[in-house]
This record gives C-alpha cells, structure tokens and sequence, in this order.
C-alpha cells in the first residue's frame, strides 16, 4: 500500500455519500439499490495574499495539488521557490508564500509561458505494461464510485506514488507535487494517467520537465504535435496485453530498426494468412 492511501481511507465519509437509486432494466422491473457517489470540494490556492485559483477537486493531498498547480503553470520552477505552504482544512485553503519575479495583477499570477523541450529518458516496454497492470488492479476510491481518475509516479523502477482526483489534471498535479515537495526529478520519472492526452496536458508533462508520458487513454491529434514539438516521448491506450507508441524520443537508431523489422515480418505475415 503507498504512502498516504491509509488516510485516504480514514476519510471516506468525506470523499463519497451512499446515495439511494432506482434501477430500471429492459424487462420493465424497478430496483432500489445504492451507490457511493462522490463528492466534489472546492480548493482555493492563495498565492502571496492572493487568491490565486479555485479548484473543483476530491479531498486528498491537497498541498500536492497546489504545489504542482504552480509548477506545471510556470510561477514556480523548484521547491526552493516555495517559502511557505500550509493547508486550512476548515476553510479549504491552501495558502503559499513564493519567490516571485514576474508579474501580478488583480486577476493572479501570470505563470512562464515558455517551454523548453524535454530531455529523453530511456524507457522499457515492461516498464509501462507495470504500470497498465497497476492500473487494472483499481485505486480505493474509484473501486467505490467508478468515478475517479488516477495517476502514478514511476521512480528508479518503481512505483513511487499515487494519486486519485475527480478531475485528471488535478491528478497529475497531484503526482508533479509530490514529487516537488519529496525531492523527487521529474525529468527521471515516468507518469501514467487514467484519462484521455489532449495538448494541455502534454503541456503540462513539458512544464514539469517529465520525459515520458503514458495514458490508459488515448492522445489527441494537437497533443502528438505539441509532444513531438518538445521532445516528449507520448504512450497512450497503454492496457495490459499492448501500448501504442506515438512519439518516442529515447531509444535510439537500434529500437527504431528493431520497430521497423517487427512491423515488416507483421506485414508479411498478415500477407501469407490473407
């Protein structure tokens, strides 16, 4: 059991309510059955004596989550730049002091829109297919309401954290926090997510400097761009019998030879059994 998922489960009358409902079925038979249904709670990030962000979240790690919001936004660029972090449970308020160069408004901060690519790390099919069979295995609260999503932090081949949330950005902000507050380098790390890779979620994973990013979902056609853009190694629709590879940025003129014979004796095999 990873770190923190004993407290998760100390406070499941906070994160979901039993909620009784009617079951109708094609044969026209009425069932009263009940559900743990989840509860959404509202996160607001104070920066500097400005409140900075409200957030639609789920009630857990939620320092985490505002680290990592402010990281994958640019405002901070190491867990140095945070001077103070500390969490008001009773009034749901995460509250920070940060170093702070850029500009400030009335409206908030405006983070580092510059991006710069990724540095590659070498990565293992076995690797992810550990992380799809983690996955398939289910996380606490969404074995109760199918309503979660979830995402895991890959270290020194291993899994080092994990994390569920109602919305999958927040969950990887949960995920770069942690890493942030633990001194854990991203750039070493390989993150999975439960939901789908649109480009602002590639932006993300290229803010906080991950290398290599997998989801049990799908990218979208903008999220490759942007990935093959940076220099982001993308694996998507990574379940525990295959992956699919659309950018791959880490192994080398050897694997893409190895790629492109495998794939040619496919071919050729499909071509005698047709």
């Amino acid at each position: 059991m990873f770190e923190g998922v004993e407290i998760i489960l100390e406070k499941e009358n906070q994160l979901y309510k039993n909620i009784v409902y009617t079951r109708i079925g094609r044969d026209a038979i009425y069932r009263e059955e009940s559900q743990a249904v989840l509860k959404e709670h509202t996160l607001d990030i104070c920066v500097n004596g400005i409140r900075l962000e409200t957030i639609t979240c789920s009630l857990q790690y939620l320092e985490e989550l505002a680290a990592g919001y402010l990281y994958t936004k640019g405002i901070v660029k190491c867990r140095e730049d945070m001077e103070e972090i500390s969490l008001n449970e009773e009034e749901n308020k995460v509250t920070l002091r940060v170093k702070w160069d850029g500009s400030c408004t009335r409206n908030g901060f405006s983070g580092d829109r510059h991006m710069n690519p990724v540095r590659p790390l070498l990565w293992k099919e076995e690797q992810i297919f550990q992380l799809a069979d983690h996955f398939a295995q289910g996380t606490p609260v969404h074995k109760k309401t199918w309503a979660m999503h979830s995402c895991f932090l890959w270290h020194e081949d291993k899994i080092v954290f994990e994390c569920e949330d109602i919305g999958r950005h927040n969950a990887f902000d949960k995920v770069a926090g942690y890493a942030l507050l633990h001194g854990i380098e991203l750039p070493k790390c390989i993150i999975y997510l439960s939901g789908r890779i649109p480009a602002d979620m590639v932006r993300k994973a290229v803010m906080a400097k991950v290398p290599v990013l997998v989801s049990k979902a799908v990218p979208t056609a903008d999220g490759i761009e942007m990935a093959e853009e940076y220099g982001l190694t993308l694996i998507g629709a990574a379940r525990q019998d295959m992956i699919r590879v659309y950018t791959d940025f880490s192994r080398g003129k050897e694997y893409e030879n190895r790629r492109i014979n495998s794939c040619r004796r496919e071919k050729q095999k499909n071509g005698r059994n047709s």
